[in-house]
């Protein structure tokens, strides 16, 4: 399998295509990466470059609202996944009849919007692609890695047409929520897909 590469845009892409007006950010995992201006639908040409932000554990700092990106290749501006983080929800109205009261304090309800490649690019660069609860982690306000993210009260907030599906293939679309349980109301989410250092959302008050 190839070494995964993910890039970042920079401004608001449009609901399930994902597509920028605006700038376009290359990331590589695990490299320090630069940002740059170019359409984030279509392979374009990097004209100008800065040093993207990265946390201290070496992940893509986000916003909600910004695209990430897994690309086909080093330098390429192809892709094999886009998605994009919506919506960041604490404490979630839940809509479930078995929904229960967060067993660690706090419900975060995070809403995604992907798209992926066809065949065989999706399975040569990526394999599989999850946004279950089990491939994000949180960060506590003491900057302590929370132990478990995953409890019946974030299994069952939501009806299950609500949850973002389980596993996802090549050549698709799809959007969807996933719910952890949290112990603070503030603090920062962390999603790497099962490898890499993957990308970073705060959450809460300021």
């Amino acid at each position: 399998m190839k070494k995964n590469i993910v890039i970042t845009a920079a401004l608001l892409a449009s609901a399930l295509t994902l597509s920028g007006c605006g700038g376009s950010e290359p990331e590589l995992t695990g490299v320090q990466v630069e940002p740059a201006t170019g359409d984030t639908t279509t392979a374009s040409a990097v004209p100008t470059a800065t040093k993207a932000p990265r946390s201290p554990r070496g992940a893509l700092m986000k916003k909600v609202g910004e695209p990430s990106r897994i690309l086909v290749k080093e330098g390429s501006d192809d892709w094999a996944v886009n998605f994009t983080v919506t919506d960041i929800q604490l404490d979630p109205q839940c809509t479930s009849p078995q929904a229960e009261p967060s067993e660690n304090g706090h419900l975060i309800a995070i809403s995604v919007e992907a798209a992926t490649a066809p065949e065989p690019i999706f399975s040569e660069v990526v394999g599989s692609l999850t946004f279950n609860a089990h491939s994000w982690k949180v960060i506590a306000a003491n900057g302590t890695t929370v132990n478990t993210v995953v409890s019946n009260a974030s299994s069952y907030c939501l009806t299950p047409a609500e949850h973002i599906p389980a596993m996802i293939g090549a050549a698709e679309k799809v959007v969807g929520k996933v719910v952890l349980d949290v112990p603070d109301a503030t603090g920062t989410l962390v999603y790497s897909n099962g490898g890499g250092t993957g990308w970073e959302w705060e959450y809460g008050a300021k």
